[in-house]
């Protein structure tokens, strides 16, 4: 039986009580002819015994209930976990696959180089969707560097033109 402490030491307190009571009793009645212990007190003592039972099965339902729902909530967290990690592995592997439309390992030549590419290709007229596909990228980073290349070539022609 799951005895918690604080219930064991109710439960002890209690019974301690109950024997001080008896032999309280059992003292100022020792002189007569009475039985020693009087038939009421064995009752109550019964009863007592039997309702600290009945605390003690509940107590014990409500724990392993508990423990139940506890060991339910572990399960389920594991497994939200689990997940996590699956999609946050899944988002890394996705991050690496694209990052920042470059792969980690290539140098910044070859960047320059696919600028180049893209930007010549622009001029040729060759649209947006016709550049992301020649090339593998997506439309926004085709659409980044256009406006970047933009916003340069206007920045040096107006630089040649104060010079």
């Amino acid at each position: 039986m799951l005895i918690s402490g604080n219930v064991y030491q109710i439960i002890h307190v209690v019974l301690d009580v109950i024997l001080l009571l008896l032999l309280m009793h059992i003292i100022r009645n020792k002189n007569r002819k009475d039985p020693l212990v009087p038939r009421d007190v064995i009752d109550t003592l019964e009863k007592t015994i039997e309702q600290t039972r009945e605390i003690n099965t509940q107590f014990e339902t409500a724990l392993s209930e508990r423990k139940t729902i506890i060991e339910k909530l572990v399960g389920e967290l594991d497994r939200k976990l689990q997940k996590a990690n699956q999609a946050i592995t899944k988002l890394e592997k996705i991050q690496g696959d694209t990052s920042g439309g470059f792969a980690r390992n290539q140098s910044p030549a070859t960047s320059n180089d696919i600028i180049k590419k893209i930007l010549t290709n622009l001029d040729d007229g060759l649209s947006i969707d016709e550049i992301c596909s020649k090339y593998n990228k997506p439309r926004g980073e085709v659409e980044l560097i256009v406006r970047l290349y933009s916003q340069s070539k206007s920045h040096l022609r107006q630089h040649v033109n104060t010079s």
